[in-house]
Formats: structure tokens, sequence, C-alpha cells
């Protein structure tokens, strides 16, 4: 009980770096509390300090124009060329990063999938 006390205070940093919910699981632990009430104490404040973050975040948060939210949901269009959609030069990066980063994810997955066959 001592070690895994002591394996647990050492990983406190990397414990204090779990989401809300898995924080809540642990600080809820009957028998964490009871062995090292001192970390659970830690977990906390550390939830208690996510949570308010995660209040501020949520409350300063607003959407900048419908418009701008409204360019990337329109639907694909064979028969025009989906770039007029973004007419600004800003708007514009957006569409060059977002198909970087869509053919990124697909070649990922194709190497993904011939690997998984050469394996089967």
């Amino acid at each position: 009980v001592h070690f895994a006390a002591q394996c647990l205070a050492v990983l406190a940093p990397l414990l204090r770096s779990l989401s809300v919910e898995i924080l809540g699981l642990l600080i809820n632990s009957p028998n964490l509390r009871a062995q090292v009430p001192a970390l659970v104490a830690d977990l906390e404040e550390t939830q208690r300090e996510r949570s308010e973050l995660t209040a501020q975040r949520d409350r300063s948060y607003r959407l900048r124009s419908a418009a701008q939210a409204n360019d990337f949901a329109l639907p694909f269009n064979e028969l025009i060329d989906s770039r007029n959609h973004f007419r600004t030069p800003l708007l514009s990066k957006l569409y060059s990063n977002r198909e970087v980063c869509r053919d990124m994810f697909l070649r990922l997955l194709r190497n993904y999938q011939d690997a998984k066959l050469e394996l089967d």
C-alpha cells in the first residue's frame, strides 16, 4: 500500500492532466481517499480550477458571425468550384488548410488500410 501511495505521488502531475470526469472518478474513490488524502485534495483543487476555466471559456465564447459558420456548412457541389465560397484571403487560407488536412488524413487512412490488408 505504501509503495502504491508513493507511485501515485510521483504520478501526481500526470494525474492532474486528466479530464475533469476522470479526476472526479479518482476523487470519489474511497480507497484513494483513505490512502493518499493529500493527493485527493490536490486533485480536487485541480478539478475545481479546471471547471472554473471551462466555465469562463464557455461564457466568453461567441460565434463571430453566422455567415462564417455557414461557409463551412455548404454542401459539396461538383458543378462549381468550392473555392468560390471562400472569397476573402482568410477564408481562402482556411479552405486550403482544410483541404491539406483532409488529404493528409485520407493518406494516413489509406496507409493504415494497406498495412491492415498486409497483416491479414
